[in-house]
């Protein structure tokens, strides 16, 4: 991976001097964009693009001449069906790629982006043959692919990678308060136009102040309002254990594949992929895929960027790209009003003095606060006699004086001795 980096940016380098010698930018054009590259990443004709020192159709141009490939036109090309079954359906879809011809046992592809050196790499590991990507529009390779081969259809189920959002997390049962009303406007912007505004989004605070909760309703309302979106949520130690076992099967490209394909990436808990290099550079690779084609980027984390050491830059310089927002701690009144929505969600008979006592008397996340609701319903049931107010000092003295929450079964020994009667 790292050589592959290593050459892009040395491409990139050399671009961007060529650039200089057609008269296409100033020198001083090119240093400006170069140090946007240096402290974001990316590409470098992206950040001449952005800096306003050439067009987006003058920039294809001019990648088009300096790779010697020209755009072609497939909307009415006839193509050798021997030649189509080279790639799958799934990787044709995945990379928006198509097949036209093998030349002296090479592979000539239509992409987007002739320059794209993830996409030609991995149609490389999966043919076996040397790609010779010619640069094409968009929506005429997808409508071809879909002549061709047919509809984009679902990810095989065989492909486990990543997950659907979790349904019970949405924008309705999100509590707003001054605490997150910044990041709670930025996801549902995300939500209402995805891969257009704050992309990549990144967003971080404490344990228990809601990021999952954001992060799942973004691709639930996503999901709702673009049907034929794939929108996949994943925490991050689950995406490492996906690509150590996509490495030990052999199965890499259909990692990538699928991967590729994603509209909407929601990446929980970055933090987990800090100590964990190569996962962190498969990451990076996948991340500028998906940017580059404006696929929507949402991730969380327990920190800033800058306060995670062992992140990798590349990482840190793509983030840097898109909106980075904090959840702050939560007020007290906040922290009752979620927890009247917990009650409202569980069905738990608790009266609003409960919820208001447990709020004011624990700092911490709403997840603790949570589980110490949980266990004055279990005692509740275990105690029907005993008054609430005694039920609900009881459990809070206990909780005071433990370092951590007890849960219903630890902190009732009759519950524990009904629910696992054999310990």
């Amino acid at each position: 991976m790292p050589r592959r980096r290593n050459t892009r940016a040395g491409l990139g380098r050399r671009f961007g001097r060529t650039l200089v010698r057609w008269g296409a930018v100033t020198e001083a054009q090119l240093k400006e964009a170069l140090t946007h590259q240096h402290e974001r990443g990316g590409l470098i004709g992206r950040w001449l693009v952005e800096t306003g020192a050439v067009s987006p159709g003058r920039m294809r141009d001019l990648l088009d001449r300096f790779h010697r490939r020209r755009h072609l036109s497939v909307a009415n090309l006839r193509i050798d069906r021997e030649v189509l079954r080279v790639l799958t359906k799934d990787l044709a879809w995945a990379w928006c790629a198509l097949p036209l011809d093998i030349s002296d046992g090479d592979l000539v592809v239509a992409v987007p982006d002739a320059s794209e050196t993830e996409c030609v790499a991995t149609l490389a590991d999966a043919t076996g043959m040397t790609i010779q990507p010619v640069s094409c529009p968009e929506d005429e390779i997808a409508e071809a692919i879909r002549r061709h081969y047919g509809s984009q259809g679902v990810i095989p189920d065989e492909w486990l990678f990543g997950s659907a959002p979790l349904s019970k997390f949405r924008f309705e049962t999100y509590v707003v308060g001054e605490a997150n009303r910044r990041v709670y406007e930025a996801a549902m912007a995300v939500a209402v136009a995805p891969g257009v505004r704050h992309n990549p989004l990144f967003v971080y605070g404490e344990v228990g102040h809601g990021k999952t909760h954001l992060l799942n309703a973004i691709g639930n309302r996503i999901r709702e309002e673009r049907p034929s979106s794939i929108v996949l949520y994943l925490p991050a130690v689950r995406f490492a254990d996906e690509l150590l076992r996509a490495i030990e099967h052999n199965r890499l490209v259909e990692f990538r594949t699928v991967y590729a394909r994603t509209t909407v990436l929601l990446l929980d808990d970055v933090q987990f992929l800090a100590d964990q290099r190569a996962v962190q550079e498969e990451f990076a690779n996948l991340f500028e895929v998906l940017q580059a084609r404006g696929r929507q980027i949402v991730i969380t984390s327990d920190r800033a960027p800058e306060e995670v050491q062992t992140l990798a830059d590349r990482v840190k310089s793509g983030l840097g790209a898109g909106l980075i927002v904090g959840v702050e701690v939560p007020s007290i009144a906040m922290k009752a009003a979620i927890l009247m929505e917990k009650r409202r969600e569980h069905k738990w008979a608790l009266p609003d003095n409960v919820i208001t006592r447990v709020a004011h008397e624990f700092d911490g996340d709403v997840r603790r606060l949570e589980g110490i609701l949980r266990t004055v319903c279990a005692r509740i049931e275990l105690d029907s006699g005993r008054p609430m107010d005694e039920i609900l000092s009881s459990v809070l003295t206990t909780v005071h004086s433990d370092t951590g929450v007890a849960e219903p079964w630890e902190s009732a020994p009759e519950l524990r001795a009904r629910t696992h009667p054999n310990r």
